[in-house]
């Protein structure tokens, strides 16, 4: 078994409440890969590396939100213990912490929710605005985007989930 932190949207995590299965969805974890690539900045701690890998799933959660739903304001991150496979495919470079689910993840195998709170709702919707400038090179719009890197996401046990909702 592998922790793995899988970038959710709300319409993915109301899913996942109703039917006690999550499908799929974008998946990071500590891989030999993101070992090798930040053991030259001398990180090597293990939870040092979850945080990374959590914090790259947080980034793809906000990639998914849509920008036209007032309810989708949340970057969603949830931890499971579960079967992955790496994905290294030299023709599409990945980020090294990404793997691929091997089978859908029942809600008994997940072991926190991460969510952001209320506080940080409106700088998501100011980042997931400027993400399509942010892509194209705006400095002012990808520092909207870097600026949720400094907000943490806050913890939540899975019988916490219908708060989360």
């Amino acid at each position: 078994m592998t922790r793995v932190y899988i970038a959710l949207t709300r319409a993915e995590l109301t899913e996942l409440a109703g039917r006690a299965v999550l499908e799929g969805g974008p998946a990071f974890a500590v891989t030999p890969a993101l070992r090798s690539s930040y053991a030259e900045a001398g990180i090597d701690d293990e939870e040092e590396l979850e945080y990374v890998a959590m914090t790259v799933a947080a980034g793809v959660s906000l990639t998914r939100l849509d920008a036209g739903d007032p309810q989708d304001d949340r970057r969603i991150v949830v931890a499971a213990d579960t079967e992955v496979r790496s994905l290294r495919d030299p023709d599409h470079p990945a980020h090294p912490a990404r793997v691929e689910l091997v089978a859908p993840v029942p809600l008994a195998s997940i072991v926190s929710v991460h969510v952001d709170t209320d506080d940080v709702r409106s700088l998501v919707r100011v980042a997931v605005r400027a993400l399509p400038a942010a892509a194209a090179g705006d400095e002012s719009a990808a520092a909207s985007v870097d600026a949720l890197e400094e907000e943490e996401l806050a913890w939540y046990g899975t019988q916490e989930l219908g708060d989360v909702l």
